[in-house]
This record gives C-alpha cells, sequence and structure tokens, in this order.
C-alpha cells in the first residue's frame, strides 16, 4: 500500500509543517517556530531535504508557510500544537497536495568512551647490588565522552484535499541513521512510476525524464494495470509481472535490463496491456 504514485511527467506538491516534540522531557511546541529545539529543528530540516532531493516533488517554500505559522500562533497566547485542520488551512493557501508533519522525541544517551591510564616503571639499584623496580602510575587518566541522541520520530501524510491521515509511520535511531529511513517512508508511500513504452528481446524502455533524479543502477519492478468495477466504482489494480535495472540513460529516456519475468512482461505488452514500471 502506499500513498500515491509519482509520476514523472506530474510532481506532487508537499509542504513539510514545523515539528512538535520533546527534548529530554522538555515539551516544544509546533506553533514555537522561532523557539523550536535544534534537534527537533534538524528532523524537520533533514525530512525536507530528502523531498527535495528526490526531484519529483514541488517542495513549499519554508519562508512562506514560517510566515504564516506566525500569524496563525499570534491568534493563541498559549502554547499549543497545529491541528490537523490548522495544517489541512495552510495547504490549501500553498496549493499542496500533501501535508508533512512530524513529532519528535529526543533522548541524550550518553556514552563513556575508553579510560586511558599511562604508567611508567622506574628502576633502582639498591645498596645490595640487586635492581628494583618501581611502578608509578600517572596521576593523570584520560576520560572520553560522547553524546548521542536517540530519536523517535511520528511521520504523518495528511491529504489536503479530504483532511484525512493516509499514512503514519515511527521511525527510530540516531540522526545519521534516520536519513536513509526518512528516504525510504518517502519512497514507500510515493513510488516513483513511469510507463513502459516499449519491450525489446530482454530491454525495455522507459520515460523517467532528465530531472528526476533516476540513474543507471536503479532497479524498477514492473507492474500490469488493469481497471476493475467494485460496487458501482472504478478501480485500478497492479499486478507485479517482474524487474528490471537502469542500464543506460539517454536523456529523458532510459535502457532498463529485465532481470525477472521478461516473457510475461513481453507478452502482456504485445498484448496491448498498459505497463508502469515503479522505482523500488
Amino acid at each position: 500500500m502506499f500513498v500515491s504514485a509519482v509520476f514523472a511527467q506530474d510532481k506532487l506538491t508537499v509542504a513539510v509543517s514545523s515539528f512538535n516534540g520533546t527534548v529530554d522531557g522538555r515539551r516544544y511546541y509546533s506553533r514555537s517556530t522561532q523557539n523550536t529545539a535544534a534537534s527537533i529543528q534538524s528532523v524537520q530540516d533533514d525530512v525536507e531535504k530528502s523531498f527535495v532531493k528526490a526531484k519529483r516533488f514541488v517542495v513549499v517554500d519554508r519562508s512562506k508557510m514560517s510566515t504564516w505559522y506566525n500569524e496563525k500562533a499570534l491568534q493563541n497566547s498559549s502554547d499549543f500544537d497545529f491541528s490537523d485542520r490548522d495544517l489541512v488551512e495552510g495547504g490549501k493557501n500553498f496549493g499542496a497536495d500533501f501535508i508533512i508533519t512530524g513529532n519528535v522525541n529526543v533522548v541524550p544517551q550518553e556514552t563513556v568512551g575508553r579510560v586511558a591510564a599511562g604508567a611508567s616503571s622506574q628502576a633502582q639499584r639498591s645498596t645490595t647490588g640487586r635492581t628494583n623496580t618501581v611502578a608509578r602510575v600517572a596521576g593523570d587518566v584520560g576520560k572520553n565522552i560522547e553524546t548521542n541522541e536517540k530519536l523517535e520520530v511520528i511521520l504523518k501524510i495528511i491529504k489536503v484535499e479530504t483532511g484525512e491521515i493516509v499514512a503514519s509511520e515511527t521511525l527510530k535511531g540516531t540522526r545519521n541513521q534516520l536519513e536513509k529511513r526518512i528516504d525510504d517512508f518517502i519512497d514507500s508511500n510515493f513510488p516513483f512510476s513511469v510507463p513502459v513504452i516499449e519491450v525489446t528481446g530482454n530491454e525495455l524502455t522507459l520515460v523517467p525524464g532528465a530531472d528526476t533524479g533516476v540513474k543507471k543502477g536503479d532497479i524498477f519492478t514492473i507492474y500490469k494495470i488493469t481497471t476493475v468495477e467494485v460496487q458501482g466504482r472504478n478501480m485500478t489494480r497492479q499486478t507485479e509481472l517482474g524487474s528490471a535495472t537502469v542500464s543506460v540513460m539517454e536523456g529523458d529516456f532510459c535502457t532498463a535490463k529485465i532481470q525477472k519475468g521478461a516473457n510475461e512482461i513481453k507478452q502482456q505488452f504485445d498484448q496491448g496491456v498498459t505497463l508502469t514500471a515503479i522505482k523500488k
């Protein structure tokens, strides 16, 4: 299951809202955009950067959102978190298809490093002619302490058109670990989809577009797209046929070598069935 497929020709507009959360037990509210803890702000920045990096979204400008948030916050004298209704209202003002909001719980984890003790020995000759070794332990003991932050981030996706929460997921780890998990969250809920326009032997021709970030080595899953009627509603059904790996990039086009399901993919394509490739 995913929120929406992002096609090469169409870019969804997303707005990353002001995040709220707690840092070492202290609560920070989403309305306090100017006083948000650095740890919470950094996660929000990482989420926004991941959407920009994907090159298949229009991301609402942060300054426009900050102005709206500050104006909205002035209407309340006490601390509060923006409600989903507030976020949907803002999303409509920005022309966003989806709002991305988050709650960040930060717990500092103290790690004590290696304790280093230096020792030296001094040889002394006694009056009896025997040599005695006197151990002398250094007075200074080195102690390295590192502090890592353990993060628990709840990311939610709100569809502006309906106001419903269409996805929610909890990500855990350090900030470095979360970077890839945020990328995976985006790919899982907004898979990148392109049409299959040609099947020749063991290769496919796709049209991802030159500015979508698709590169050699990327893997696409190939699906058959059919429309079925369910209780008077037309619904789209996707049936997985196989997979292919991008081998050549040529401007807006790319060639992908079929790794699995070559016979089924070619058979369905020759029958005129609509095939789409979704990036893993």
